[in-house]
């Protein structure tokens, strides 16, 4: 009988196991939380990369250094994440999800990604105890941009809080 009940009970336990998130194309972004149905935060890295140049510009700018006249390495994905939406206090260590990639922000706030992206894609901010994703998916490669929008004047800057 006991060991009925540690079967049932260790059953239970996993049935509330974590989730996952999706991307459209079904492939695993992150686990979600299943006590508040929340994407699970990542911890911050302490490998991040340098990445402290031109904050909160359009890294991927036409005529910018990496954009499709590149000075530097083409990017997919570029922007700065901040922690608060001022915009004022860059978010080192925290991690960028897009589709199924993880990218680190670095020591002054940037991110960036030059592996491939099909689009339409989800993507997130995460940096422990804070998750944010954002509300609709990139649909285009102009969306890879990401301070080119999200610059505080056409809308917010990327931030956690």
């Amino acid at each position: 009988m006991r060991l009925l009940f540690i079967a049932v009970v260790s059953l239970g336990v996993t049935a509330c196991d974590v989730g996952t998130y999706l991307t459209p194309d079904g492939s695993t972004v992150a686990t979600v939380d299943g006590a508040n149905n929340q994407l699970a935060c990542e911890p911050p890295s302490s490998n991040k990369p340098d990445g402290h140049h031109r904050e909160g510009e359009g890294c991927m700018n036409a005529g910018g250094c990496h954009g499709t006249n590149p000075g530097g390495p083409p990017f997919k994905i570029a922007g700065t994440l901040y922690t608060t939406q001022a915009g004022t206090t860059a978010a080192p260590g925290a991690t960028i999800i897009v589709g199924t990639q993880k990218i680190i922000v670095g020591d002054g706030g940037n991110f960036y990604s030059s592996d491939a992206v099909t689009f339409p894609i989800k993507t997130s901010a995460t940096l422990c105890p804070d998750n944010k994703p954002m509300i609709g998916p990139l649909n285009s490669a102009a969306d890879g941009n990401c301070n080119a929008c999200h610059n505080g004047t056409v809308t917010a800057k990327l931030f956690l809080k």
